[in-house]
């Protein structure tokens, strides 16, 4: 699996107006994630010298196709229940099935394994960032073995209770990355096998 579609994978400044530690809380937006249905998800995420942009829909647990940009060079993975598919830019190209049950385990073990690894999660209140209103949180992540740690912000709709910013810095295999998604929950979201 490219390093890039883990680090996309894993959902991820303490700040001393913190209510109060809130990591049930927290756990619990993060698997509203894998349980409200189909969603999008727009971003961009620097790296060393790379700028990439990310998108994706997703319906989970067993439906997504990804696309990450960077430079001129667009990757795409698209995964449908057992089935896997890669393109570089060129064509589609179907994989082992070895690899769609990979991305089955990692999607089934955000749920349980990310959110058992988040720390020192405070709930900040309302906070109002580019004119719309928020629920904020602030988290750190550590992953044993050095696999993944981060600190991020979470902001969510106040009025679905359902994720829709998330800001990430943090560091996957020794790299230092900053990560910026938008979520949009949309239940018309289908996706379907690339044309042949």
């Amino acid at each position: 699996m490219p390093r890039f579609f883990l680090g996309f994978m894993i959902l991820t400044a303490l700040q001393t107006q913190a209510k109060a530690d809130c990591s049930e809380e927290l756990k619990g937006i993060l698997k509203r994630v894998l349980n409200s249905g189909p969603f999008h998800v727009d971003g961009k995420m620097s790296a060393k010298s790379h700028d990439s942009v990310l998108s994706a829909d997703m319906n989970p647990p067993d439906a997504m196709h990804t696309r990450i940009t960077t430079g001129n060079k667009t990757v795409e993975m698209m995964k449908i229940g057992p089935k896997f598919w890669t393109n570089d830019g060129k064509a589609w190209h179907q994989m082992p099935e070895a690899y769609g049950t990979i991305a089955s385990k990692m999607t089934s073990s955000l749920e349980g394994i990310a959110p058992d690894y988040v720390q020192g999660a405070q709930c900040l209140g309302e906070k109002s960032v580019d004119g719309r209103t928020y629920l904020a949180y602030s988290f750190k992540l550590d992953m044993q073995g050095g696999l993944f740690s981060a600190q991020g912000m979470l902001y969510v709709d106040p009025k679905t209770n359902l994720l829709s910013r998330q800001i990430i810095d943090g560091e996957i295999f020794g790299i230092k990355n900053h990560t910026e998604k938008q979520f949009t929950f949309d239940p018309s979201i289908k996706i379907e096998p690339p044309a042949k």
